[in-house]
């Protein structure tokens, strides 16, 4: 009878190709042959172990870290994941490990983690969520190979540092473990808390000099801004890293003036009735973006669209706007867009919403635009034959002043019943219809480019 032992060596090894580590372990001791055949095997790539891995399984991850090329561990005790791997990790390019928040631990890394950094030489990603090591003293340890960082925690107000899970030097400690990261997520929140709940103020030391020119030099930042978190980002020059990503339930107005970008940029402002609310701040040439993002529609209220709008609108080039940021912005005082050339809005389904401001009619401000060249009218996700009224876009021009004859008007995924008689209707140079999967800022640029060879 033709068994799996009747298989040639050659073959062997295949018996291990679709099994985690626990089952590689298991399979690898059940002859000499197996062993050997295990043996043969020179990376195990993409190797997690199962939430509550047992004393086998961790010594299984021991005996093969080094070729493990990515590894996932869950377990309540980051102190025995830590000592489990400390081992030469001579190929793991991914680790990610993620741990209870039950345990009031302050910061440490067993000194041959990972078989210290000669070990892990190929080590550039690192995901840490409720695991506080990254947070060790500076000097413990050093991955410079290590590009993209995620450290998450979900408790970051319940730790052994004065109550906090991570200690004030913070921003050192991280730049010490990771001196060569691009990419950086930083979420420090805590998920029980009530939202009424006022965070304690987290007192943040400032980075030292070098600490600082290693987050200068980030290319990315994704941060979830409370308590600790903005405490910690405000230590950071923000405006030095092209890519940034905020969230919170209400944006602070430091962090809304250090996003706002150098030079001409785009503004895409997407308020909503559905608890969610976006500012997206783009440089021109698409080398800088700044997104703000939060989960309640009133987090961005005039004063904060004042800074982000009104004091740079002069540099500002393309606007994007749903209908409840448009009412906002008409709320702002005296905002002028001199070189802005391109204004999308983003058409509701059925009205415009109110947004939730409390103004007199009287204050409601015409926005100048003398250099309005393109107007686009988007309904994104747009039903078959979806339509406006003529007159719905007559009284929405009454609170833009620009030069009509020189504007385009785009409609995409939408068309127009016309309703108004021709004197009264808005003499554009010309109207041009599209789909609503149309990208709107293509559209801009090549508008633009047209309007140039004419």
């Amino acid at each position: 009878m033709v068994g799996i032992d009747s298989l040639p060596n050659e073959l062997l090894p295949q018996l291990f190709d679709d099994c985690d580590v626990m089952e590689f372990f298991i399979r690898s001791r059940v002859s000499k042959r197996w062993r050997s055949a295990a043996a043969c095997i020179i990376a195990l790539v993409d190797t997690s172990t199962s939430t509550f891995p047992s004393d086998k399984a961790l010594e299984a991850v021991s005996d093969n870290l080094y070729r493990i090329a990515s590894l996932t561990l869950h377990h309540e005790d980051e102190g025995l994941l830590l000592w489990a791997l400390s081992y030469d990790a001579a190929i793991l390019s991914s680790l990610e490990i993620s741990t209870g928040t039950f345990y009031r631990r302050r910061a440490h890394i067993p000194s041959n983690f990972l078989g210290g950094t000669v070990g892990t030489r190929h080590l550039t990603s690192v995901t840490l969520r409720n695991a506080v090591f990254a947070f060790a003293a500076p000097g413990t340890a050093s991955f410079p190979s290590v590009r993209t960082v995620h450290i998450e925690h979900c408790q970051v107000a319940e730790g052994p540092y004065q109550g906090w899970a991570i200690p004030s030097n913070a921003l050192d400690c991280i730049a010490a473990m990771f001196p060569r990261m691009e990419r950086l997520t930083l979420n420090l929140f805590n998920r029980n808390f009530d939202r009424h709940y006022v965070l304690p103020t987290f007192a943040a030391e400032p980075p030292t000099e070098a600490s600082a020119a290693v987050f200068a030099r980030l290319l990315e930042f994704d941060g979830r801004s409370v308590g600790a978190q903005w405490s910690l980002l405000q230590h950071v020059s923000l405006q030095r890293i092209p890519t940034v990503m905020l969230r919170a339930k209400k944006m602070d107005r430091r962090a809304v003036e250090a996003c706002v970008p150098e030079g001409p940029f785009r503004v895409l402002m997407d308020i909503d009735d559905d608890m969610r609310s976006a500012v997206e701040l783009c440089s021109a040439d698409n080398k800088i973006k700044r997104t703000l993002i939060s989960r309640t529609e009133d987090a961005f209220s005039v004063e904060l669209l004042s800074i982000s709008i009104a004091a740079a609108s002069w540099r500002i080039v393309a606007l994007s706007v749903t209908s409840i940021a448009w009412e906002a912005l008409l709320a702002v005082p005296a905002v002028g867009f001199p070189c802005l050339h391109t204004l999308r809005i983003d058409v509701p389904n059925d009205y415009w919403y109110h947004y939730e401001i409390h103004r007199e009619a009287e204050d409601m401000q015409s926005l100048v635009m003398p250099s309005l060249r393109l107007l686009i009218l988007h309904k994104t996700c747009a039903e078959a034959d979806y339509t406006w009224w003529r007159s719905e876009l007559e009284a929405f021009l009454v609170d833009i002043l620009c030069e009509a004859d020189k504007v385009t008007l785009a409609l995409l995924g939408m068309s127009l019943i016309e309703d108004v008689e021709d004197e009264y209707k808005t003499a554009f140079l010309r109207e041009l219809t599209g789909s609503s999967h149309d990208d709107w800022v293509d559209l801009s640029t090549n508008v633009l480019a047209g309007e140039r060879q004419m």
